[in-house]
């Protein structure tokens, strides 16, 4: 018997509701606006049924509405593309059962016929609703194949063997996770955009950057995904891995303002396998901060000092960033990373917020403190 037969909804009710596409900067089914909020899964396909029957229950139990799955040549678990074609069908109708969408990775690793297994794979994808297809997992990379890594060669291939009625991507560069100066992005030209974040950045820069994948959908007026940023552990493993729940509570709050869909990433969740405590508890932060602005409505982004901004100043010697998001005249401003004060334990310094634009503070309506050095982040509802 499944651990997890408590299923709750997540932005949609409990069925698949048609065919994911894309609107402009928006994916939208055939209920209205959809927002992808997807948990990686990356080695299912090697799974047992029993196995992916648990995964995929936890999954929709935290809440998310779908998860991400790699189904090209893993010579680390023994996955070939004939094993993930195979059990790709079976897969995605196990899912549509539980109401969950596939985000599915056609390609990684070498030494096949990469355009035929594209192809077959997507048509398996347009066979079956709940089927979104990026077509290899980040472009560059030394264990990709040459076809893959010749970008207009991929693009050409992928617009030629992908049937229309398939939402899909090129994938996500190895070697960015931002638009470049001229405002293109080197993998656009699927109908949307995966941008995988810089690990190596410090806490509160890490995360904040996913303003960088909202700049894709930007400079490219399409939608974007956050497709594979660092993972959470039960153990900090820097570069690699982060186990503070608060980073990833922080991750779906920001994914949720910035209006760019999303995959709570985790080593768990690479293994394609139920997560462990401190993982449950950061997929759960995760949910959690990608609920917490209290809207279904679109939302507005704007930023510090940008004209009407609700923000006209800050101390960013004591905060690193302020954005705000909007709809009407409602709104909720993050204030990510403020600064432990140093004379007083315990705790923060004054981020010193200049509010404008006829806009006003109603009161801090969350909260959440990182593990590592006692700094914040809040989320202000402001209205004007």
């Amino acid at each position: 018997m499944s651990p997890y037969p408590q299923i709750r909804p997540y932005f949609g009710g409990s069925a698949v509701a048609g065919r994911v596409r894309i609107d402009g900067r928006w994916y939208v089914n055939d209920a209205g606006t959809f927002r992808p909020v997807f948990k990686s899964g990356l080695y299912l396909c090697v799974k047992s049924a029993a196995e992916r029957a648990d995964f995929m229950d936890e999954t929709r139990a935290l809440g998310f509405n779908g998860f991400r799955v790699f189904c090209g040549h893993l010579g680390q678990v023994n996955q070939t593309p004939e094993m993930a074609r195979a059990i790709l069908p079976t897969m995605l109708s196990e899912a549509a059962q539980r109401g969950l969408y596939v985000y599915v990775c056609a390609c990684t690793g070498g030494g096949y016929d990469v355009e035929a297994h594209l192809s077959a794979v997507a048509q398996t994808c347009a066979e079956h609703a709940n089927a979104i297809l990026e077509g290899a997992n980040e472009i560059g990379h030394s264990s990709q194949s040459e076809l893959v890594n010749d970008v207009p060669r991929f693009l050409e291939t992928c617009q030629r063997v992908i049937p229309t009625s398939v939402t899909w991507t090129l994938g996500a560069p190895v070697w960015t996770d931002e638009p470049t100066p001229e405002g293109t992005y080197p993998t656009d030209g699927g109908q949307f955009n995966d941008g995988h974040l810089d690990r190596g950045r410090p806490f509160w820069d890490q995360v904040r950057r996913v303003r960088e994948i909202r700049a894709i959908a930007d400079d490219t007026d399409k939608a974007a995904m956050s497709g594979e940023p660092i993972g959470a552990d039960e153990q900090n493993d820097p570069g690699r891995r982060e186990a503070d729940p608060t980073f990833f509570w922080t991750l779906g709050l920001l994914c949720r303002g910035f209006e760019v869909g999303g995959v709570f990433h985790s080593e768990d969740g690479l293994n394609g396998r139920t997560l462990r405590p401190n993982q449950r508890v950061c997929a759960q932060g995760y949910v959690d901060g990608g609920r917490a602005i209290p809207t279904a409505e679109r939302l507005t982004f704007i930023n510090a000092g940008w004209e009407g901004s609700p923000v006209s100043a800050a101390n960013f010697d004591a905060v690193v960033r302020c954005y705000s998001f909007i709809v009407g005249n409602r709104g909720w401003t993050a204030l990510i990373g403020i600064r432990p004060d140093p004379e007083k334990p315990g705790q923060i310094l004054d981020p010193a917020v200049v509010w404008g634009g006829g806009w006003a503070p109603v009161g801090v309506i969350a909260e959440r403190t990182a593990r590592h050095d006692g700094s914040r982040i809040q989320l202000v509802e402001i209205a004007r």
